[in-house]
């Protein structure tokens, strides 16, 4: 019985990826119909769309620091293994905790991305 509803349930979830509408291209006719009225909404449009888009840039730096601090954990593992008679156990210790919470920071960063377009400043950056 359990295998039945697996195999069903495989199924329905196989076919349905395959029974989507194809897209269709706009006629032509329409396009050039609609072009006169759309490019005042463009007009308008494209200074908030530009707004998001620098807003964003401090979101993209900050995804950009985290993806480099995910090196920090095996860069700090050396340290507090191997470099530890040398004195790095304290730095490799500082750098495995920063390598270890880097990739939930990239992962807040990335989901936060979309909210820092509207204007809104990341609470970690």
């Amino acid at each position: 019985m359990f295998k039945k509803i697996i195999f069903i349930s495989l199924f329905v979830f196989l076919l349905g990826g395959f029974m989507y509408p194809k897209a269709e291209a706009i006629d032509p006719v329409t396009m050039s119909l609609l072009a006169p009225y759309a490019m005042p909404v463009a007009e308008a449009a494209a200074q908030y769309a530009l707004r998001g888009l620098v807003n964003t840039i401090p979101g993209f730096i900050e995804i950009g620091k985290d993806m480099l601090s995910i090196f920090l954990l095996p860069l700090g593992l050396i340290e507090s293994t191997v470099g530890a008679p040398f004195g790095f156990l304290g730095p490799g210790i500082n750098h495995l905790i920063s390598g270890f919470e880097a990739p939930f920071l990239l992962v807040f960063d990335v989901l936060f991305l979309p909210v820092a377009a509207m204007g809104f400043r990341s609470p970690n950056g």
